[in-house]
């Protein structure tokens, strides 16, 4: 769950809970007697004997515990889901796997050998509550409940994603305010405390992972470079970057993400001997699949100032599109944001040279050049690039009206 960049609502949140409190599981103030029937679930999930772990939580099914492992049972134990408010459950044979059994029950490989069980979390929550009043174990028990529901059913749930989202973090929030969450928990809350835009509660957060000894995931790594980048605080937003690209060294777009974030700060710190070292593992790496790689290759040259190294990597990021109009756009963004858009000239003149016989993305080139020149006010270049667009656009078939629009008031020097 890796965070994207989120600005709006701030929270008010109660982040004085001494980490005393804190749950490292969420059953440890149950009474000795139901620690026992937990224990002995618990005892049967580790056997992958779901049907029968079920079965087990018969002995007391008001109990605020028990309602909280039977969500635990439901979210993470099921064989079959109908949005999640009907559960089948089954007892593992010896070589069957829980994901196989869903997968067969879903495609229709195998029919299904279990009974279905009726089981609303939110109403037997609610109307113990009603009667019990507030629990914050329970409180715990629906947030995670949303929270599955969010990532398995999206917005084709009975309330919509969004909806999900905020009762996720109303019931994570109330069980934090009374001591009661979990290392998986807590990074959740602070990542959708993020999420609304409050920076700094969420890392608050984040810290408390480490302040309860409990171990940071790498999505909290990510995270929290995230953070510390936009709040300027760069050594740290730089350490965390660079654990969160060891992290996803399993997976390879999340760890793309993190190279691009590590980019980032370092060029906004101008540490630009870590960013070129950097970008150059992940072109070697990404390159040929992720646009990004060899845009912030670009970025770390354009930020450097150096012009003599600014066009091979301006050509190596044009080459993953060279018919695409957006590929010349960006660059020229790139070339404009870093105050070097005079340079662009050296890219247009290499890329018209190594594309002489691509007639598609001579139109393209031809164009943005035109509008290089237009931008300078050198209206006599820009109308001779533009006519050069015009015939290759004609020759390609793709003159359109939109772009005879654009492109004859720069050929005829028109204010």
């Amino acid at each position: 769950m890796k965070l994207k960049r989120f600005f709006a609502l701030a929270l008010s949140l109660v982040l004085a809970v001494s980490s005393v409190f804190a749950l490292e599981r969420i059953y440890d103030n149950a009474d000795e007697e139901t620690k026992a029937v937990l224990a002995e679930v618990d005892k049967l999930i580790e056997a992958g004997q779901y049907q029968s772990a079920w079965g087990a939580t018969y002995t007391d099914i008001y109990n605020e515990y028990i309602i909280t492992k039977r969500v635990e049972l439901v979210t993470q134990y099921f064989s079959y889901s109908l949005m999640h408010q009907m559960f089948g459950f089954s007892n593992l044979k010896e070589g069957e796997t829980l994901a196989q059994i869903r997968h067969d029950v879903s495609f229709g490989t195998n029919e299904m050998s279990f009974s279905m069980i009726h089981y609303d979390p939110v109403e037997v929550i609610e109307s113990y509550v009603k009667e019990n009043g507030p629990s914050p174990v329970l409180d715990w028990a629906l947030a995670a409940y949303y929270e599955d529901v969010k990532s398995r059913y999206g917005n084709q749930w009975l309330i919509t994603y969004d909806e999900l989202t905020e009762k996720t973090r109303e019931y994570y929030g109330k069980a934090f305010e009374q001591g009661v969450y979990t290392a998986g928990s807590l990074s959740t809350y602070a990542y959708l405390v993020y999420e609304s835009g409050n920076l700094e509660s969420a890392l608050q957060l984040y810290q408390l992972i480490e302040e309860n000894g409990f171990e940071y995931n790498v999505d909290d790594f990510y995270n929290m470079a995230a953070i510390y980048y936009q709040q300027s605080i760069y050594d740290k937003a730089l350490s965390f970057a660079e654990k969160s690209i060891a992290g996803y060294q399993d997976d390879t777009e999340y760890q793309a993400d993190s190279y691009n974030l590590a980019i980032l700060i370092c060029l906004n710190s101008e540490n630009y001997k870590k960013a070129e070292s950097l970008s150059k593992t992940f072109v070697k790496k990404y390159g040929k699949k992720d646009y990004r790689a060899n845009l912030e290759a670009l970025r770390v040259k354009l930020c450097q100032g150096n012009p003599k190294n600014f066009t091979k990597p301006a050509l190596a990021f044009f080459d993953m599109a060279p018919e695409n109009p957006k590929a010349s756009t960006m660059i020229m963004d790139e070339y404009y944001n870093t105050e070097n858009f005079g340079y662009l000239k050296d890219f247009f003149d290499a890329a018209v040279k190594k594309y002489s016989k691509n007639t598609k993305a001579l139109e393209n080139i031809y164009f943005h050049y035109s509008s290089y020149y237009y931008a300078l006010g050198d209206a006599e270049n820009a109308s001779k690039c533009a006519s050069i667009a015009k015939d290759y656009f004609i020759m390609n078939g793709t003159y359109t009206d939109e772009i005879k629009e654009m492109i004859e008031p720069i050929i005829n020097k028109e204010e």
